[in-house]
C-alpha cells in the first residue's frame, strides 16, 4: 500500500459520520380523547443506569398548523415522575385527520453509583390519526 492509498483511507475514515450515543430511549403514544389528542413521552434507560429526575429536563414540541398546545416548551416542573416523562394534550380539535408531531426531549441519566451522568437529547416524531 503506497502513501496515496493510506491518505485516501484516512480521509474516508474521517468523513464517516459519528453516531450519537444515547443512554435512554423515548416511547411515544398518541391517544384520541374526544376533540383532543393526548401525547405521552415515556423515557427508559439501559441496565445499570437510572433517570436523574432532579436535573433540568425539557420537552420542546414543534406543532404544525394542524394542532395547538397550551405551551410548546415543558420543563422539569412539568415532568411526570411516575411515567417517567411528559404528558401533554392539544387545546382544540385538530384541523386535519392525521399528522406528525416532531419533538426534542432532553433527559438526564446517571450510573447507579452516581459517578457518571449523561445528558441525552432525544429527537423524533409522534404520528397521530383521528378515527
Amino acid at each position: 500500500m503506497n502513501l496515496a492509498h493510506i491518505l485516501l483511507a484516512a480521509s474516508v475514515t474521517l468523513a464517516t459520520p459519528v453516531e450519537k450515543k444515547t443512554h435512554s430511549q423515548v416511547a411515544t403514544k398518541a391517544e384520541i380523547a374526544g376533540d383532543v389528542i393526548k401525547f405521552e413521552f415515556k423515557v427508559t434507560v439501559a441496565d445499570g443506569l437510572h433517570l436523574n429526575k432532579d436535573a433540568p429536563w425539557a420537552l420542546k414540541l414543534q406543532p404544525t398548523s394542524d394542532i395547538e398546545f397550551k405551551q410548546n416548551k415543558l420543563s422539569r416542573t412539568d415532568l411526570d415522575e411516575n411515567l417517567p416523562g411528559f404528558r401533554v394534550e392539544t387545546v382544540a380539535k385538530p384541523k386535519t385527520v392525521k399528522g406528525a408531531l416532531p419533538y426534542t426531549l432532553t433527559a438526564f441519566v446517571c450510573t447507579d453509583d452516581k459517578k457518571l451522568c449523561y445528558r441525552d437529547v432525544l429527537q423524533g416524531e409522534v404520528v397521530w390519526q383521528r378515527p
